[in-house]
C-alpha cells in the first residue's frame, strides 16, 4: 500500500496506507474500496486517531468507514491486520486497494511531505501470530509498536511480514517465498530450542550470511545486524511461552528493538 492514484496490492500485515480530506458536508461519508477474495482477511483504522479494530474485508464491494460526524480535515489510516497464512507470495489471498469515495462537499489536502522510512521485515512474529494473547493480530505485534515510535522520531515505515519465511523455511504454506532475504534484527530469545529447534542453526546460518553479504558488497552501510543480546527471552510463560510471544512479549521487546535501531537512524 502506499501513495499514489493506482490500486495497490498486499497481504503483508502490517502494511498501510492513508488519506487526508477535508469536508464541507454536516454528514459526511467514506466507503474505503479493499477486497480480497480469499475469506479470513481483516483490517483495522485510525480516523482521526480514533481506532476501528478488524473489520473483515469483502470479497468485492467496500468498506464504509464509521465515525465521521462533523465537516472539517479528517485523516484515514487502514492497517492490514490478519490474513490466511494461505498463497500470499502467489498473489492468491492478497489485500487490493482501488480507492476512496467520498461525499460531495469533500476536497483531498496534500500528503504529509515525504520522509526517511524504515523496512520492518519478519516472519510470522513480525506480523502478529498469536500476538493478542493467542489470537492473530498485527497491531499487537513488535512491529506495530515500533512503527508508531519510529513515526514519533521523524521516519515513515512499512511492514514486510510473512509466516513461515523464518531464515531457514521458505515461507507460508506452499513454501513460496522468494530465497532472497535480508534481516537485520536478532532478538536472540527467541531462538530459544525448547520452543523452536531450530534456533541455534537460525542464528548461526543469519550471521553467517550477513558476514558473507558484507563481504560481497563493503561498501553498504546501510544493512545493519543488530544483535538485542541473550538477555531477550520472550519463551518465558509470563511472554506467551511458545515461538510466538503474546502482547506482552512483544511490548517488552517494542522498545529494546526501537532503540537499537534510533542508535543506527539518522533522520
Amino acid at each position: 500500500m502506499g501513495r499514489g492514484r493506482r490500486r495497490r496490492r498486499t497481504w503483508n500485515n502490517g502494511a498501510w496506507c492513508a488519506w487526508h480530506w477535508t469536508t464541507t458536508s454536516a454528514r459526511p461519508t467514506a466507503t474505503l474500496l479493499l477486497t480480497n477474495p480469499t475469506p479470513g482477511s481483516a483490517v483495522s483504522y485510525f480516523l482521526d486517531g480514533a481506532l476501528t479494530d478488524n473489520v473483515p474485508v469483502p470479497s468485492s464491494g467496500g468498506i464504509t468507514i464509521t465515525g465521521l460526524n462533523s465537516p472539517g480535515p479528517h485523516t484515514l489510516t487502514v492497517y492490514t491486520r490478519n490474513s490466511r497464512q494461505d498463497d500470499r507470495w502467489r498473489g492468491l489471498n492478497s489485500y487490493t486497494v482501488t480507492g476512496l469515495t467520498l461525499d460531495d462537499g469533500a476536497t483531498p489536502t496534500p500528503a504529509p511531505p515525504l520522509r526517511p522510512w524504515v523496512l520492518i521485515v519478519g516472519d510470522s512474529i513480525t506480523e502478529g501470530i498469536q500476538a493478542d494473547d493467542g489470537a492473530d493480530n498485527s497491531l499487537r505485534d513488535c512491529a506495530f509498536l515500533v512503527g508508531q515510535g519510529l513515526n514519533a522520531a521523524g521516519f515513515d515505515y512499512a511492514a514486510s511480514a510473512c509466516g513461515y519465511s523464518g531464515w531457514l523455511r521458505p515461507g507460508d504454506a506452499q513454501g513460496d517465498v522468494p530465497a532472497a532475504q535480508i534481516l537485520v534484527l536478532v532478538p536472540s530469545g527467541l531462538a530459544d530450542a525448547r520452543v523452536y529447534p531450530n534456533g541455534p542453526a537460525y542464528i548461526a546460518a543469519l550471521k553467517a550470511g550477513f558476514t558473507a553479504y558484507h563481504a560481497a558488497s563493503p561498501t553498504d552501510r546501510r544493512t545493519v545486524l543488530v544483535d538485542l543480546g541473550p538477555d531477550v527471552a520472550l519463551a518465558s510463560p509470563a511472554y506467551g511461552g511458545g515461538v510466538h510471544p503474546h502482547a506482552a512479549g512483544h511490548a517488552y521487546l517494542a522498545p529494546l528493538v526501537l532503540q537499537a535501531l534510533l542508535r543506527r537512524l539518522r533522520p
